[in-house]
């Protein structure tokens, strides 16, 4: 399985899990999961991302 796929496989379960919540996933998410799952950005910058856009404090 290449880095990709890999990756893919992450989000694919992260928002699976998330809608099994009954959350919503936004569309902010998703774009940055794509660019997560490409190798354009890397996990921490996901999550810095994802919590700025929730208005969370950064975690570093």
């Amino acid at each position: 399985m290449t880095q990709e796929e890999q990756r893919e496989t992450l989000v694919s379960q992260s928002v699976h899990s998330a809608l099994l919540e009954d959350l919503t996933v936004s569309t902010a998410f998703r774009e940055d999961s794509d660019k997560y799952v490409a190798g354009a950005i890397d996990a921490d910058e996901l999550v810095e991302l994802t919590r700025t856009q929730l208005g969370l404090a950064s975690s570093r």
